[in-house]
């Protein structure tokens, strides 16, 4: 992979650093969501993304649900 962004967003690469990084937040992301409801809380769905993806660092995983659950709210 290489630093230069493609289809999966200029913006995400240039908050994440990287290609991979950003790759990395559209997984986490993705299992946020499908895990979300309003009876769960985030810490849990934090957790399990943690033993999902294990390799994705924290700091990714914790902006996927921020992001995530911040954004279901809105559409609320």
């Amino acid at each position: 992979m290489t630093d230069t962004p493609s289809f999966y967003g200029e913006e995400l690469v240039q908050r994440f650093g990287d290609q991979r990084r950003a790759i990395m937040y559209l997984a986490a992301s993705a299992i946020a969501r499908s895990l979300w409801s309003e009876r769960v809380d985030p810490a849990l769905i934090r957790q399990q993304i943690a033993q999902e993806l294990p390799t994705v660092p924290k700091d990714i995983v914790q902006a996927a649900v921020a992001d995530t659950v911040g954004h279901i709210e809105k559409e609320g």
